[in-house]
């Protein structure tokens, strides 16, 4: 039987979503392993709940922190985890009915029959805490695995929350939050896990997402230049960068100091010291890291890595 599709049925995502999905996905240094963390995550799943067991991502939205608090029920299953070297938090919501489930699988190896969601509405016992906590410890773990050392941020399980009154003073009301639902389940059972991002974090992360990505095109630099080695082209260094608004740059006048709190340079005696970005030509194709050595009339820049 052939069902026309209704496009009105899509959930709409705004370039902000999409950006931030984005920069999620970028915080993963190594190529490829975006990909190889989705499977890992999923043999995991399957070796402890089962080959019926499933994830994925199923939408992407923006809210106050006090909505978000504010669709919880009395009683919930919050887990916080921590942003290594960011400060602040993830709070993870897990449907209560998914917890009780994945508890019970873990616990016994059985599931309820189907269309049978347990539906116990209560805090986790220390036991149940105990299993519930092991599997998003396994979760981290792939993660870890998958990313390697060179991760832009690593996570931490922090602890297990009941009440959305336990962790109103995480963020305040107002903040916008990034929140990521992924439908979780076995079978024909799921519920969903809700991970909230605030904004500090959305725009650290893009922030730093931006800079590896600027990294990882070293290697293409290189290539491109001994590709076109016939042609002459401007090489400059960027010693940093600052975020500033349309307005803030309209204002600018003579005598007025920028900040730049991206930038390798130092100085040491009076005279810069540190790395810089090798930039060729409009410099969108990537650098070359340099490190910086000035003397009475010129700045040497010695070319350390991609």
């Amino acid at each position: 039987m052939i069902r026309p599709f209704t496009w009105t049925n899509l959930k709409k995502i705004s370039a902000s979503q999409a950006a931030f999905a984005e920069a999620l996905q970028e915080l993963i240094p190594a190529t490829g392993s975006s990909e190889r963390l989705g499977i890992d995550i999923r043999k995991m799943l399957m070796k402890h709940l089962g080959e019926k067991s499933f994830y994925y991502l199923d939408s992407v939205s923006t809210e106050s922190y006090l909505t978000f608090l504010s669709g919880m029920g009395e009683t919930s299953i919050i887990a916080t985890i921590s942003m290594e070297p960011l400060k602040g938090r993830i709070v993870a919501q897990i449907d209560t009915n998914l917890a009780f489930l994945l508890v019970e699988r873990l616990l016994s190896g059985n599931i309820p029959h189907t269309g049978e969601m347990p539906s116990e509405i209560r805090p986790l016992t220390d036991t149940e805490a105990g299993i519930l906590q092991y599997l998003i410890m396994q979760v981290l773990a792939n993660i870890w695995k998958a990313c390697g050392v060179d991760a832009n941020l690593h996570f931490r399980f922090d602890r297990f929350f009941f009440q959305p009154k336990d962790i109103a003073t995480l963020a305040p009301n107002s903040e916008m939050m990034s929140i990521l639902t992924f439908k979780v389940g076995i079978g024909e059972l799921a519920g969903f896990v809700k991970l909230a991002f605030g904004s500090e974090f959305a725009r650290k992360a893009s922030d730093i997402a931006a800079h590896g990505k600027r990294g990882a095109q070293g290697a293409e630099v290189i290539s491109r230049i001994a590709r076109y080695d016939y042609i002459r082209t401007s090489l400059w260094a960027e010693a940093g960068r600052a975020s500033i608004s349309n307005r803030e740059l309209a204002t600018l006048e003579e005598g007025d100091v920028v900040i730049f709190d991206e930038c390798g340079l130092r100085l040491k005696g009076g005279k810069p010291t540190g790395e810089v970005e090798l930039r060729v030509g409009a410099g969108e194709a990537g650098f070359l890291r340099a490190s910086v050595e000035a003397d009475d009339n010129s700045l040497k820049c010695t070319v350390t890595g991609g």
